[in-house]
Parts: C-alpha cells; structure tokens; sequence
C-alpha cells in the first residue's frame, strides 16, 4: 500500500468510545437514585393499597345506602299505614300481593320472548 491518504488504513477501534470507569461521583450518584426509586415504587404499592381500601369502601357506602333506602321505604309504608283503617291495611297489602303477582308474571313473558330474539 501506498503512503496515499485515500487508501489508508483506518483502525475502527480508536473510532468507538472506550467504556470509562464510573468515578465516585457517578457512584454516589447511582446509590442516591437507586435510593430514591425504592422509595418511590414503596410510595406507588402504598397508593394502590389505598386506591383499593377506598373502592371497597365506597362500595360498602353504596350497600349502606341502598339498605338505608329500603328500610326508609318501609318505614314510610308503616306511618302510612297507621292513618288507615284495617280494611284499608287489608286491601293495600292485596293490591300490593297483586302487583308482585303481576310482576312476576310480566317478567316471565318477558324473559319467555326474550329466548326469541
């Protein structure tokens, strides 16, 4: 080979960077992050512990709720049944039985039709 610089040799590994050692500041640096993310993946697992406490508890309130209104709705129908009669007593728990009977029935032809489409 010629002394030509068109032809000359390159040596690749003089263009790849060499790995350098870490100082001790990159170090400390290392310890301080890695530190750091512990804590921080501690703090996320803390926050998904409380993200679950609070659904089961908003799920227990809505329970409540729901329990709250039917029993207010019970205790609605009894005052109301203190000013009746007892044939007026009588005959709303009829319509009331009649009604359930009617429900139940309009629930089984709908559910009946309900195979059909």
């Amino acid at each position: 080979m010629s002394n030509d610089p068109k032809h000359a040799v390159v040596d690749v590994s003089k263009l790849i960077p060499k790995k350098r050692e870490p100082t001790a500041k990159d170090l400390a640096f290392q310890r301080k992050t890695a530190k750091y993310c512990s804590t921080i993946n501690q703090l996320k697992k803390h926050i998904d512990d409380q993200n679950k406490q609070i659904y089961e508890l908003n799920m227990y309130i809505n329970d409540a709720e729901n329990k709250i209104n039917e029993l207010q709705d019970w205790v609605n129908r009894l005052l109301k049944c203190m000013d009746m009669s007892e044939q007026d007593v009588k005959n709303m728990i009829q319509r009331e039985k009649e009604s359930a009977k009617f429900a139940g029935l309009m629930d089984k032809v709908l559910n009946f039709s309900g195979m059909f489409y």
